[in-house]
């Protein structure tokens, strides 16, 4: 399969609505006490387009996508999340792949806790700061827009890395039809009565 390296309209998920899903087993045992086995290391984002959905345009592009990804070999595309999709020095993180590459991270903070969520689609130009003994500096680095893996050059052991830049989500269709109300074209009625349209996030 071969991922679509394009955004859907940023003013459909404007309206859109979604986030972070994790998966977890909850137990209470005989005390009362609850016990919680958490079953993924890494949130899935969800998002409902019907929200965002504004116009018979918009709508025309959703279904564009919905036959690229199930009927050609395109498996996926961008999807900006209004919420959460720009990487600040303060919030950003690199992880150590092997050899000179590093995969650039969003980072989620609460007071000494943090979790990195890796970042695979940046979008537009990104900067990496490399931060050695408490003096932060541009690196020399390449950035691969489609992996979210940099390639940083002279690196020196206690070397870390922050990036500052925005980044898109790899979504697909979580549902099989494309459910629509067949109203005459009536496109005012349709807005009003357009069913969920949810896409999920694509593991890479």
């Amino acid at each position: 399969m071969t991922f679509l390296e394009q955004r859907i309209s940023t003013e459909v998920m404007r309206g859109s609505r979604g986030g972070p899903r994790a998966r977890r087993e909850k137990t209470y045992v005989q005390s009362g006490r609850l016990k919680q086995d958490f079953h993924w290391t890494r949130p899935l984002q969800v998002y409902d387009l019907s929200y965002g959905i504004k116009s018979q345009a918009d709508f025309e592009e959703v279904r564009a996508l919905f036959y690229l990804v199930m009927f050609t070999p395109y498996d996926g595309f961008r999807a900006r999340d209004w919420n959460d999709y720009q990487c600040t020095q303060a919030n950003s993180s690199l992880t150590f792949i092997s050899g000179s590459d590093w995969q650039m991270c969003r980072k989620y903070t609460h007071v000494a806790a943090s979790y990195m969520r890796p970042v695979f689609k940046v979008s537009g130009a990104a900067t990496i700061y490399r931060t050695r003994a408490s003096v932060v500096t541009v690196a020399s680095a390449t950035v691969d827009a489609n992996t979210g893996i940099a390639t940083i050059s002279a690196h020196v052991g206690g070397d870390t890395y922050t990036w500052v830049g925005d980044f898109d989500v790899p979504v697909t269709f979580e549902d099989e039809v494309l459910d629509q109300i067949e109203l005459d074209g009536n496109w005012n009625a349709v807005l009003q009565n357009l069913p969920s349209i949810k896409l999920e996030e694509l593991r890479l």
